[in-house]
Order: C-alpha cells, then structure tokens, then sequence
C-alpha cells in the first residue's frame, strides 16, 4: 500500500492533472493529491481495523490497553 501511494504521486502521475482546470477554484491538482492522500488514510484505517478485529481472545488478554472502562 505505502509503495503504491508513493508511486502515484510522484511527479510524472501528478503531471497528468496538473492543468489550469479549476474546480470550484481550487486547482484540480490539490483536489487529486488530497483526494488521493485521503483515500490511502482510509484504506490503512480500514485495513487496521479489520486486523485488530481478528484478534484471538489470548491476545485481547495480553493487551495492556483495557476495553472494560477502567480508569
């Protein structure tokens, strides 16, 4: 995932949107880096998700971090 994210926006992928069209008056560029950047967040996000609900209940028991409200 990183090494994809790294290789769209390198300059020659970058260049392809980098016109004078603007969106709403922002550049389309900036709209596609940041659109790009946001959907490789929420990609991780959910990819940590969906590992740390597979945990095993022996390594929920071994977390330090306590979901029962401790405090």
């Amino acid at each position: 995932m990183f090494c994809g994210a790294i290789l769209v926006l390198l300059p020659p992928f970058i260049s392809i949107y980098d016109k004078a069209d603007f969106i709403f008056g922002v550049p389309q560029a900036f709209i596609v880096i940041y659109g790009i950047w946001a959907f490789i967040i929420l990609a991780i996000a959910l990819g940590a998700r969906r590992r740390s609900m597979r945990k095993t209940p022996a390594e929920t028991a071994l977390s330090p971090i306590s979901d029962k409200g401790d405090s």
